[in-house]
């Protein structure tokens, strides 16, 4: 069985404040360059100590809304792929997407990359 670590990589301190849906985009102005930074270490430390307790790793995108502050997975694989040791990396497309239209068996072919 395999045991991955997920996370959205929330922005949260937007959320008290933000009207209307947590899912659409997130304007910059509502960020703190400084807040986001921290948070996006410490999402980075979240999956290195991931790895070293032997769990795989799922990334997912969003498109930069106040629930996920990546706007693209490939830039959180990269680094992952030269950091970690043995996880496993996994891309969760966004809802929707062609890629998770074409069905399970067909989207861990084309996304789950090899141990």
């Amino acid at each position: 069985m395999r045991v991955y670590q997920f996370t959205e990589q929330p922005y949260f301190p937007a959320w008290p404040e933000h009207t209307g849906s947590l899912r659409v985009n997130l304007p910059n102005g509502k960020q703190d360059p400084a807040i986001a930074a921290d948070l996006l270490h410490r999402y980075y430390d979240e999956w290195l100590l991931a790895d070293e307790l032997g769990l795989d790793i799922m990334i997912n995108e969003h498109h930069s809304t106040a629930t996920c502050m990546s706007s693209t997975a490939i830039v959180a694989l990269s680094v992952l792929a030269r950091e970690t040791k043995r996880a496993r990396l996994s891309h969760r497309p966004p809802a929707g997407s062609a890629a998770r239209r074409r069905g399970t068996r067909d989207h861990r072919r084309a996304v789950a990359w090899p141990a």
